[in-house]
Formats: structure tokens, C-alpha cells, sequence
């Protein structure tokens, strides 16, 4: 998250009144798209849904009064995703870096029932002290999150390597996008993947389960 701004609310006019009142024109272009998701820890509110669809019809009507222009809003696939948290009295709004939430590693394609997140399976593999070079078993693998976050830390690929987005490559105004400078860092970190052999199994009573998991398997390989 990087945030612009930061200001005392008592109430949802206060919240109004200062967000009508920032720059929006140097954050956000007429082309841009947007999506606004809203955390509260706070007796002032007690809806994070009203409060980001309230913003999501006022901001629009705010961003014209200045540009002449209405930007629209995209809840699925949005250019800018903008968080807005408020804690007590104090909210902040920022600019989301990510887009999609970090555990989309950008691999999983087919999925069983109630899929484990991958984020939990990497935790669970570097829990178990796996030395990353042993073999590996996994004798429930479901569609084989664990097998792939196992393959992925022992290779010391990056986790968001198979990801083909990330929010801030939509960026223009606030932190203007360096393609250059993401394959500098790109290239650097593929560079320190490892080839070396790694033998990982799994075992899925469900054969329509196992299917996922052989093409989940197939689908990382590392960008060239």
C-alpha cells in the first residue's frame, strides 16, 4: 500500500467532505478505472461495504467536478485499486501496489472443493523444516498447492514469478511505472533460480482430483 493520504473523521460527511477535497487529478488519469476496498476498525462505522460503495458513487461525481471527465468503476479488473482504512478516528487512504491479493500466484488454474490457499502451503512447507533438496511427499496433495509451493522454494523461484500483473504497472500519476526497472529486478531474481533435480510425490485417492493437480503441475515454468 502506498499511501497519499491521511485525516481525522468523527463523521460520513467529514469522510465526504475530505475526500471531494484531495488532488485526485495528480493520482489518477481520465482513462484509469477504479475499485475501492474499505477496512474498518472503528465505532464511527460499522459497514465497510456502504462505506466503499458510498465512496465508489461519490468519488466519480468528485473526479468530473474537476476534469470535466467520469471514471468509471471496475470491481473485477480495475487500472487502480484504492484502500481506504479507518482505525478510531483516523482514516487513510491509499494506492493498492498488488492488485489481486498476493496469494494468486498466477498458477492455479484447476481447483477441488475447498482448495488450500497457497500462501497457507508455502507456510506449511517451510514449518516442517523440509531441507529443500530430500524428497518430498505429499500423501493428500488435492490439486497440488503444497507440491508447487514445495517445487517453487526449493528452485528459489519467486512467488509472484508465474503472476503476469501486478496493480502498480497500471500507475501513472502518483509513482509512474519503470518498465525498465521491473526487468532489471525480474531478470536479477530469475537469474538465482535453481535447475538442480528435486524429486517431489503425491498421492489423491480422487482420480478426477489427481487430474488437477498433473496439469496445476505442468503449468509453472519459469519465464524465459
Amino acid at each position: 500500500m502506498v499511501q497519499f493520504a491521511e485525516f481525522e473523521v468523527s463523521n460520513e460527511h467529514d469522510l465526504y467532505d475530505t475526500v471531494k477535497n484531495i488532488e485526485w487529478e495528480n493520482l489518477i488519469t481520465t482513462d484509469d478505472t477504479i475499485a475501492i476496498d474499505t477496512v474498518l476498525n472503528t465505532e464511527i462505522f460499522n459497514h465497510s461495504q456502504y462505506i466503499s460503495q458510498n465512496e465508489r458513487r461519490h468519488f466519480p461525481a468528485t473526479f468530473r467536478e474537476k476534469t470535466g471527465v467520469r471514471p468509471s468503476v471496475d470491481l473485477n479488473n480495475p487500472t487502480l485499486r484504492l484502500h481506504l482504512h479507518v482505525s478510531k478516528s483516523k482514516c487513510v487512504i491509499a494506492l493498492d501496489s498488488s492488485g489481486d491479493s498476493l496469494h494468486k500466484r498466477g498458477y492455479r488454474d484447476k481447483t477441488n472443493l475447498a482448495p488450500i490457499n497457497e500462501v497457507l502451503a508455502a507456510g506449511l512447507v517451510q514449518l516442517s523444516g523440509w531441507d529443500k533438496r530430500s524428497t518430498f511427499l505429499d500423501p493428500m496433495c488435492g490439486s497440488g498447492t503444497i507440491l508447487i509451493e514445495a517445487a517453487m522454494l526449493a528452485a528459489n523461484i519467486p512467488a509472484g514469478h508465474f503472476r503476469e500483473r501486478f496493480g502498480f504497472m497500471n500507475w501513472k500519476q502518483l509513482l509512474p511505472y519503470d518498465s525498465e526497472l521491473w526487468e532489471t529486478i525480474s531478470d536479477a531474481a530469475v537469474e538465482r533460480i535453481s535447475t538442480e533435480e528435486i524429486m517431489l510425490y503425491g498421492i489423491e485417492l480422487s482420480p478426477h482430483v489427481a487430474r488437477k493437480a498433473k496439469e496445476n503441475v505442468k503449468r509453472p515454468k519459469p519465464k524465459t
